[in-house]
């Protein structure tokens, strides 16, 4: 657990550099990192969070120089992040891809820049058969049951675990339109 939060900080604090900004921001790291996952004991997200920012300076220094020297500890890392979790995976190859993005002009480019991105994804391939053979979706399929209800309780459920608590309905909400903003 202290690995992780002194990982936390110490890629914020790399990912601050390669942004050349002020890197005693990465002193938020440390209140940051005691959020949900560190407070539920969620190991798997506590290392999956200093993974995913780890991934972002790569994404960025490989968007900066597209080269085979830097794409592949860019896949590697973000096979990597699979291994934490499966969501530290989303979140990375979804902010891989847009810190990466850039005009593509034919399928060839489209190859040449974003390979890294399926060397990510290569890692992902040999649990495929284990997760098609699985018979349920998950140990709480309820999780699952997408609905209109669940899109109105997120507010509450980013603070609180049901929408019962209206302070965290309200903290929810506000949160939301500062990011909106």
């Amino acid at each position: 657990v202290l690995l992780s939060v002194l990982g936390t900080m110490a890629m914020y604090w790399l990912l601050l550099r390669c942004v050349k900004q002020d890197e005693w921001l990465c002193l938020l790291g440390l209140p940051l990192s005691f959020g949900f996952s560190f407070y539920f004991g969620f190991t798997n997200f506590l290392l999956g969070t200093p993974l995913i920012l780890a991934t972002a300076v790569l994404a960025l220094r490989y968007a900066e120089q597209p080269i085979i020297r830097r794409g592949i500890p860019f896949a590697l890392l973000l096979g990597a992040t699979f291994l934490a979790h499966v969501i530290a995976f989303a979140i990375s190859s979804a902010v891989a891809f847009l810190l990466t993005a850039r005009r593509v002009s034919s399928v060839r480019g489209l190859l040449r820049d974003y390979w890294p991105l399926l060397g990510g994804l290569a890692c992902v391939v040999p649990w495929i058969p284990g997760f098609a053979k699985s018979p349920d979706i998950s140990a709480h399929p309820e999780q699952w049951h997408l609905s209109w209800q669940r899109v109105r309780t997120l507010p509450a459920t980013l603070f609180a675990t049901s929408s019962a608590d209206e302070l965290a309905t309200i903290l929810g909400v506000t949160v939301l339109i500062l990011v909106a903003l």
